[in-house]
């Protein structure tokens, strides 16, 4: 202590601070001498051996005796010397161990975790020399920052936070514990060919993070089989430097168990799963404590195949693949689906170089994007040196035998035999679990409703049969339907009407369903069931003769159709799923009375879209094949009528008028010959449809003849009655029979009135009718009023294109009649919302112009005549070739582009837009008719208007 000053160090320390600080000394030596009496005085504290020690402390300070008095208060020796440096060791890597330990570490590597502790104190404590220093010249601009610069990075240089030392010791522990497990897994090669999945590879990388040192729940990437699962986590754990990754197939039990062992997890002499050695809960055994190590469980097909053995959460990193959605509730789970198109024509690509991409497209497309079979196909075509066509041409002609050839990298079976394991597996779970897959395999890719089961069984008949027995009966049969021909009742028995029957039951469903979404064959979602596409077409291919499950099929889908509860919201979706089964019905050759009424309501739902091309191409591709049965005697005679109809519909509103007279006067042939009332009305009421669609007066007229109400109506249903009343309200208006109309439609509204629980479609046509009339007769209250009641049946929620669209045209006639109202925020609202809507839709799909043209009037009325002009130009670009409905709507736009026109002083459009009005409703409508005087009047006020400019000019 005198030798090296350190009395004198401490004192003059001691008075630098105003003698207002304590001063300690610490030493692993030990003291004798005067020293010892320094250490007696410091650490006992006794008065006495202060006393007799102040002099010689204070000749060697060289200060007053009161003044080394009051420093021996203020020294600090420990009563015990520090330990020596092998003491020190010992003590720190004991420490180090709690420490480990604390933290759910293994404390067998506290001793090289000290080493490193040293390491960084050591440097950070070690001055740098100034060549080797980091200058901040180059980002200074004065010399001041240049010197807080350097201050501030020898402070960073020389500090070390304990959140960095902590995360140092214990990445430095992961990484030894990583490196001293089995040698089962080692780093691995990521695959050069591995496309996509950015978004599920950054979801990983989050959940499984090996620098968060905090335990972790496993984590189950779920989905169908050849989805790619396997293929992102292996590739997961390539791309993960940090990671020791071992790999452990767990299709079973015993091998998971066994793998175990063999990584020293489990004890080597566990019996493999004997009851009492192992848990089977969610108490586990405790994995590797370290969370550099990810285990890869693949393939787990059943949730009792882990447990016990994987814990709910970790410090070691858990990935799972399965095809059970939710192994265990402290699990994290997260699905993933099929490539995105740009994943799938990505991947074929680079293997198969040669194709076009449409033809790449094409592939992705007929394949639903699924990795597994996209990668088969792949191999299949390069090893059979087929061009995409080919493969896709072979696939139609037969869909199993294809997509169980062709080879890909890393799985063992193909798609088909990993789907067939599937549906075995889930039969075993639940018998009924394969008949409502092969029942679901004959519907669309949308959300099939459960409560569709919920309807009384139908059995819709999907072959045609022998009901003509002899060549003179069928001569007859030809012209005069019979009951005596008609088809007997079938016996129902076989697995698709037994299924059917069990699957009403909503508690055997539920099973069945369960089996299908524990094997990934089928998921939920808003209340209905989803197979994918390609489970669907390995399904239906495995199911032999489709005759009966389309029967089957169908009748689920028609059931609620044919109930008429027209509210009902599975209808819609029960209708996007009907082509699909109708579509596979023709493609197994199958045209019995079902599928023809199944068809006939595609068409229908195509034209209530508007999609009258699409609604032709279709019914023309059918429809000569389903008359052709029809005069063979396969099916009824009357089967096709409802077919007849929608066609003769669709060629009506794209005024093809001959071809759908035709269809329409064969109809009525065909009813009358039946001498069934119902029949012949249905065919007038067909016949008054497309008289009124292109403005046929001619038929009108007829049809006007032979649609009568007798007797008020009494023996007639309200459907019936309210639409004959319907159509002729629409044929009188358009034969120029103004009154005539409004008393048929006011039978309807007392009708309506008088009774409850009317069809809303019925309630919606009425009223329309109402508001139609009232316009005419600028009734303003009581257009507002209809028009509110016809928007009121509109579902704000609609979940399908076609509702959507119907709401959005009663929000836009809604409008209109709010502006006839001099209501003009209102109207501007109810566009606003119309507008939103129909985003969705093409930009030039109709609706488009109706919008338009209402928002064109709007703006009229506010005098804004530019954006005016610019909104009915746009409604009229869209509406002049537009068909049916629409067309009918372009010569009020072209009146209202007429005022605008002549707004903005364009006088020549103005006239020539008044005369396109006058034209075509005198086209529509004849002379006559107030439609075509409202015309006139424009026109005529136009060409006054235009006079008295060119006076005032001259």
């Amino acid at each position: 202590m005198k030798k090296d000053a350190v009395l004198e160090d401490l004192h003059a320390a001691w008075k630098a601070a105003d003698k207002k600080c304590t001063v300690a000394f610490w030493s692993n030596a030990g003291l004798i001498g005067p020293a010892k009496d320094i250490w007696r005085a410091c650490s006992l504290r006794d008065p006495q051996i202060i006393e007799s020690i102040e002099e010689r402390v204070s000749r060697q300070l060289k200060c007053s005796q009161e003044e080394a008095h009051q420093f021996i208060e203020a020294l600090s020796i420990p009563v015990d010397p520090l330990p020596r440096r092998r003491e020190i060791t010992d003590i720190a890597i004991r420490r180090m161990e709690d420490f480990l330990t604390h933290l759910g570490r293994s404390p067998a590597y506290a001793a090289s975790c000290y080493e490193l502790l040293t390491s960084l104190v050591r440097e950070a404590g070690t001055d740098v020399p100034n060549s080797r220093r980091s200058t901040a010249k180059s980002i200074a601009a004065t010399i001041g920052r240049l010197t807080d610069l350097r201050r501030q990075s020898d402070y960073l240089r020389n500090f070390l936070s304990a959140a960095n030392i902590k995360q140092a010791i214990l990445r430095e522990c992961d990484r030894l514990h990583a490196y001293t497990t089995p040698q089962t897994g080692r780093t691995w090669e990521p695959d050069p060919l591995f496309s996509g999945r950015k978004e599920e590879l950054a979801k990983l990388r989050e959940l499984l993070n090996p620098d968060h040192f905090h335990p972790a729940p496993p984590v189950v990437i779920h989905g169908m089989s050849g989805c790619g699962k396997t293929s992102l986590a292996l590739h997961f754990a390539a791309t993960q430097t940090d990671f020791r990754p071992i790999f452990i197939e767990a299709s079973k039990r015993a091998q998971v168990i066994k793998e175990l062992k063999h990584l020293g997890i489990l004890e080597l002499d566990s019996p493999a799963g004997g009851s009492g050695t192992l848990p089977h809960g969610p108490v586990t055994i405790k994995l590797p404590e370290t969370s550099r190590i990810l285990l890869i469980f693949d393939g787990v097909t059943d949730s009792h195949t882990l447990r016990g053995l994987v814990p709910r959460k970790s410090l070691c990193r858990v990935l799972i693949t399965s095809t059970v959605p939710n192994l265990d509730d402290g699990f994290e789970h997260f699905g993933i689906g099929d490539w995105r198109r740009e994943e799938s024509i990505s991947y074929i690509s680079r293997t198969l170089t040669r194709q076009q991409e449409s033809e790449m497209d094409l592939l992705a497309g007929v394949l639903s994007d699924q990795p597994l079979a996209i990668a088969q196909a792949v191999n299949y075509c390069r090893l059979m040196n087929l061009s995409i066509n080919e493969y896709v041409d072979r696939l139609k002609r037969s869909p199993l035998l294809v997509l169980d050839r062709g080879e890909a990298s890393g799985y063992r079976k193909t798609l088909v035999q990993a789907i067939q394991l599937n549906i075995n597996a889930a039969t075993q779970l639940d018998p009924l679990a394969s008949s409502l897959l092969t029942l679901l395999s004959y519907f669309g890719s949308d959300v099939l409703p459960e409560m569709i089961f919920e309807h009384e069984a139908l059995w819709a008949f999907a072959e045609e049969r022998n009901l003509v027995k002899s060549g003179r009966d069928r001569k007859r049969f030809k012209w005069r339907m019979r009951k005596s021909h008609e088809q007997e009742q079938p016996t129902l028995v076989g697995p698709a009407w037994e299924a059917r029957l069990q699957l009403k039951d909503p508690s055997r469903r539920d099973s069945a369903t369960e089996a299908l979404i524990r094997l990934s064959l089928a998921r939920r979602e808003s209340g209905g069931i989803i197979v994918h596409p390609v489970i669907r077409l390995i399904a239906r291919s495995m199911s032999g003769d489709p005759s009966n499950w389309v029967a089957v099929g169908l009748g689920l889908l028609l059931a609620p159709i044919l109930s008429e509860d027209y509210s009902d919201p599975i209808n819609d979706l029960c209708e996007s799923h009907l082509e699909t089964t109708v579509d596979i019905a023709f493609r197994s050759g199958l045209y019995g009375a079902g599928v023809v009424a199944g068809a006939s309501r595609v068409i229908r739902r195509r034209l209530e879209m508007h999609e009258y091309q699409m609604a032709l191409d279709y019914s023309l591709k059918v429809l000569p094949k389903v008359i052709d049965q029809a005069h063979k005697g396969k099916i009824p005679y009357s089967a096709p009528f409802d077919m007849r109809m929608y066609t003769a519909m669709a060629l009506a509103r794209l005024e093809r008028m001959d071809e759908a007279r035709e269809l329409v006067y064969d109809n009525i042939d065909l009813a009358e010959a039946s001498g069934v009332p119902q029949a012949v009305q249905d065919a007038w009421i067909m016949a008054g449809r497309v008289a009124i669609f292109v403005g046929d007066r001619a038929l009108a007229t007829e049809t006007l003849d032979n649609l009568l109400v007798e007797d008020e109506g009494r023996d007639m249903d309200a459907r019936q009655f309210l639409t004959i009343l319907h159509n002729r309200t629409r044929l009188l208006w358009l034969l120029n029979r103004a009154t005539e109309a409004a008393e048929e439609n006011q039978t309807a509204l007392r009708f309506l009135s008088e009774n409850e629980h009317i069809a809303s479609d019925l309630v919606d046509e009425t009223h329309r009718d109402a508001a139609f009339l009232a316009r005419a007769r600028m009734d303003i209250d009581a257009l507002l009023e209809h028009e509110a009641v016809s928007f009121s049946l509109r579902d704000k929620d609609a979940n399908t294109p076609a509702k959507r669209l119907k709401r959005a045209e009663t929000l836009l006639s809604l409008a209109d009649a709010c502006i006839d109202a001099n209501q003009l925020d209102r109207a501007d609202a109810l566009i606003k919302q119309a507008q939103a809507t129909l985003s969705q839709f093409a930009s030039n799909h109709p609706s488009h112009g109706q919008l338009f043209g209402i928002r064109g009037r709007l703006n009229l009325h506010r005098m804004d005549f530019q954006s005016s002009y610019n909104d009915l130009m746009r409604a009229v670009d869209i509406l002049k070739d537009s068909k049916g409905m629409y067309s009918a709507t372009l010569p009020s736009v072209l009146v209202h582009l007429a005022h605008a026109a002549a707004g903005l002083g364009k006088f020549p459009e103005s006239l020539a837009a008044a005369r396109g009005a006058v034209e075509l409703d005198e086209r529509r409508y004849g002379p006559d008719h107030p439609e075509v005087a409202q015309d006139l009047e424009v026109l005529h006020a136009i060409q006054r208007f235009i006079e008295a400019m060119k006076k005032r000019g001259g």
